[in-house]
């Protein structure tokens, strides 16, 4: 047996090993905490693998998170837990794996592959649960087992609200919850279809928002309206937003799309895309129709001379340079003249369009009579039109 504190020996091995540790603590400072996965080793360029051959086990232990505990039912009686991560922590539910099941398609799906993804993860060939560049944090790598499951991209207060509805253990606040955590709700009520399984809750938000969705502030109720499958009213909030929303513009700092409505932006992120091809439909349409009664009016009174409506060159002279004075006005010859777009609300565009006017020889002799002076009744019943779905022909032969 070696003696346990020989001095020669013990001064030798120390320089050894100080000797040791200070050549190679570069070469350990490289070394990751973990072997990359075959998809984390397939980086792009030289200075992302350098980035990743850097993290030190400094660094490593910076990434174990905090982490909060929501207990939907009490730890004692919860058999699986669900996990996210968000703002650098991560937050734990505690829950029954059954409940899940039975109420979501998606969960019952989710927890039958559990098993063999962790299986996968024992092997080293699984890290679905990563929430950063650098991979999951060590509290997070701990959990990875057949009684949890890992979430992404999960509003919290959203899911904490549903998963204490579907357990029966609801928060009295839900009963007056706002608008703004209903469509939350709604857009993970979706991604787990538990659509059926609050369905008593549904009706209780319904008869609350119902009433206001016509008004600003909750156009992403086309949103809720296609989750919980609500057609009352949508259709007329549709119709709506065609009359009253701005062309789509998408914003150069972030990419996400918005429009406008009575001057305030609104991001249309939550709205279902055929819902807001339809808008955006209903808008070009009206546009398109409007401009073209301006045109054809400018055109009938270029042209009155051939159609006969006044036998004054001078009265209709007056009329038509009136006219041209007046659009030029209001701003609408680029868009009359197809070298710029109108990028306004259709309500906006009407209101515009209304205001136009033109003059006839009767301001100079009132006995003066002739069809032009019926022209602007006709002409602004037309552009007032509440529905233009009917395509009407904006032509002499209409008007005379």
């Amino acid at each position: 047996m070696l003696a346990t504190n020989p001095s020669s020996s013990a001064t030798s091995e120390s320089t050894a090993t100080a000797d040791q540790a200070s050549s190679s603590s570069g070469v350990w400072e490289a070394v990751p905490s973990r072997t990359p996965s075959v998809s984390e080793a397939e980086v792009d360029t030289v200075t992302e693998a350098a980035e990743e051959l850097s993290l030190s086990n400094a660094d490593h232990e910076e990434r174990v998170c905090k982490h909060t505990i929501f207990e939907v039912i009490a730890e004692s009686e919860s058999d699986f837990v669900l996990y996210t991560w968000s703002e650098g922590q991560t937050f734990d539910f505690a829950v029954s794996r059954e409940v899940l099941r039975i109420t979501s398609p998606v969960f019952r799906e989710l927890i039958d592959r559990t098993i063999e993804k962790d299986a996968a993860s024992a092997d080293g060939g699984d890290d679905s649960d990563q929430h950063s560049d650098q991979g999951s944090c060590e509290y997070c790598r701990g959990k990875k087992n057949e009684n949890s499951l890992y979430l992404q991209g999960d509003d919290r207060d959203a899911l904490l609200g549903l998963l204490q509805i579907i357990h029966c253990r609801p928060n009295s606040d839900l009963l007056d919850a706002s608008f703004d955590l209903v469509k939350r709700v709604a857009v993970v009520c979706e991604k787990y279809q538990w659509q059926e399984a609050i369905l008593p809750w549904k009706k209780i938000w319904i008869e609350k928002y119902l009433k206001h969705i016509l008004e600003p502030g909750y156009e992403d109720w086309l949103r809720v309206a296609k989750v919980f499958r609500i057609e009352e009213e949508t259709t007329k909030l549709i119709e709506i937003m065609g009359n009253e929303c701005s062309n789509l513009v998408q914003s150069r700092r972030s990419g996400r799309n918005y429009v406008s409505r009575n001057g305030e932006g609104i991001c249309t992120d939550l709205w279902p895309q055929e819902v807001l091809d339809q808008i955006l439909k209903i808008r070009v349409t009206k546009v398109e129709r409007l401009l073209k009664g301006v045109k054809g009016l400018t055109d009938l009174l270029y042209r009155t001379w051939f159609f006969r409506v006044c036998k004054s060159e001078l009265c209709t002279s007056l009329a038509y340079g009136s006219l041209q004075r007046s659009i030029k006005g209001k701003q609408l010859s680029g868009v009359l003249n197809d070298y710029e777009t109108w990028r306004g609300s259709v309500v906006e565009l009407r209101t515009r369009i209304t205001s136009i006017e033109f003059f006839t020889y009767s301001i100079i002799s009132p006995d003066h009579e002739c069809r032009i002076n019926s022209l602007r009744e006709q002409f602004n019943s037309y552009v007032k039109e509440s529905d233009l779905s009917n395509d009407i022909a904006w032509n002499m032969e209409t008007i005379i």
